[in-house]
């Protein structure tokens, strides 16, 4: 429950914070939560393919660059 709340808070925080220490403080609301899912177990891990750990992180990627700038560049 806590990872959730964290992870939450945590992009809330850095949507809609307006200083820089506030969406600092999100990012690591925001880490906490994910570590706090690893420790609890809360995550099952397969085995995945590499064109898949590629097309997530080029989703992360893009879905970040989407999130600071507005567009996606590519």
């Amino acid at each position: 429950m806590f990872a959730v709340v964290s992870m939450a808070a945590g992009v809330l925080t850095v949507l809609y914070g307006t200083e820089r220490q506030v969406k600092q403080a999100g990012l690591v609301m925001i880490v906490l939560g994910i570590i706090a899912v690893f420790l609890t177990g809360g995550v099952f891990l397969r085995p995945t393919s590499l064109v898949q750990f590629l097309a997530g992180i080029c989703a992360l990627a893009s879905g970040y660059q989407l999130l600071t700038t507005g567009k996606v560049s590519l």
